[in-house]
């Protein structure tokens, strides 16, 4: 059988056939051309131009259940550097056009593939070579469309024009998304973790002076709050939490983490060399950081089986926390557009899980940068 598979409910049909090549055969992008009918290429504002597929066919996979099949050739002049993924199948080799139609009169060989592959010399001379890695595998701007997906299959249910929308109407739409919280539940620490915004504090001293821990834990360095404090993110939290009436015995400070990924590493370590009790966290981070927060710490946390969280954070809408002179709408909003993209990309490099981002949160990312919300994006 041909490398090939299903194009995810979050891909383009490009990105498919990047994901499928380097799972079953090890190759990237940049080590292989594409045949393809001409080398011209049409571009288009906001979309992304695929390559043409050399053949598209349907066929009936049984009881009336139909699939497509687009099918792309490639030459590869090297081996691939990487290894074909684990999981799947090793018995991979190159074959000839006379070993196909072998293995077809065997049965071995899906009859399907001897035919493409004759396509494929039979036009071979009149195929141009393009390099693979010369498509975009990134998606298209949103042009106002908006789905529901449900099954069995993806179904277009309404229709929204996303560019009509106020840009508060989007920020909202991605606000509500990263603002993942949970009921609260007593659990065995208060896990603060650091940031410029000293409400975060309040939340947690709420949170102790009502019996939900015994312990509070508040990690982090200066990290970019520097700008606004001349201490550590711990210190400057602790303070402001016994000026509450939180006594200073309950609270243990980490302050050399610089990112959330450490808060959550050097604060374990902290938990294991004091010999707390963790089974159960109360994780404290602002409003817009929650998922971001649920995620590294469901990743970084070095221990299994991880603890029981519950992410919660300050009492205030959307409204109300823009309403906030140092929190105004331009900074709160590049910012969570900023987390927002590093949910979308950190898993692929470690630092969190995956998560399942809607589309119409996707609509409003993407609408909210081409209206420059831009600042705290990765380059």
């Amino acid at each position: 059988m041909q490398i090939g598979g299903h194009i995810e409910l979050d891909e383009t049909p490009w990105q498919a056939v990047a994901r499928e090549l380097d799972e079953e055969t090890g190759y990237s992008a940049d080590e292989l051309k594409v045949l393809q009918y001409t080398a011209d290429r049409m571009k288009e504002h906001g979309n992304v131009t695929h390559p043409t597929p050399l053949l598209v066919n349907t066929h009936n996979v049984g009881n009336d259940h139909y699939h497509s099949d687009l099918c792309y050739a490639f030459v590869a002049d090297v081996l691939p550097t990487k290894n074909v993924k684990s999981g799947e199948s090793v018995d991979l080799r190159w074959m000839t056009l006379s070993e196909l139609q072998n293995g077809a009169l065997h049965h071995d060989v899906l009859q399907d593939v001897v035919y493409i592959y004759q396509f494929i010399l039979d036009h071979l001379t009149t195929l141009v070579q393009v390099k693979a890695d010369t498509y975009s595998l990134g998606k298209p701007l949103s042009i106002g469309v908006s789905y529901k997906r449900g099954a069995p299959g993806a179904q277009r249910v309404e229709r929204e024009l996303v560019l009509s929308k106020s840009d508060r109407d989007l920020a909202k739409i991605v606000w509500d998304y990263m603002r993942y919280e949970q009921p609260i539940e007593k659990t065995d620490l208060i896990f603060v973790l650091g940031s410029d915004d000293i409400r975060i504090a309040d939340r947690a001293a709420e949170l102790y002076q009502a019996g939900y821990a015994p312990t509070i834990l508040v990690s982090g360095d200066s990290g970019s709050t520097g700008k606004f404090f001349d201490r550590s993110e711990a210190e400057m939290l602790e303070q402001r939490m016994v000026k509450l009436g939180i006594p200073p015995s309950v609270i243990i400070k980490e302050e050399h983490a610089t990112n959330t990924g450490e808060n959550i590493i050097f604060g374990y370590k902290m938990i294991v060399e004091l010999g707390l009790r963790a089974s159960s966290i109360l994780l404290v981070q602002k409003p817009f950081m929650l998922r971001r927060t649920y995620a590294t710490f469901m990743q970084q946390w070095p221990a299994d089986p991880k603890p029981r969280i519950i992410t919660t954070t300050i009492k205030a809408s959307f409204d109300e926390y823009t309403s906030d002179a140092r929190y105004d709408f331009s900074h709160t909003v590049n910012t969570m557009v900023g987390d927002l993209q590093r949910v979308m990309l950190y898993p692929k490099k470690g630092f969190q899980i995956t998560q399942d981002i809607p589309p119409d949160v996707l609509d409003a990312y993407n609408e909210l940068i081409r209206r420059g919300y831009t600042k705290h994006l990765l380059s």
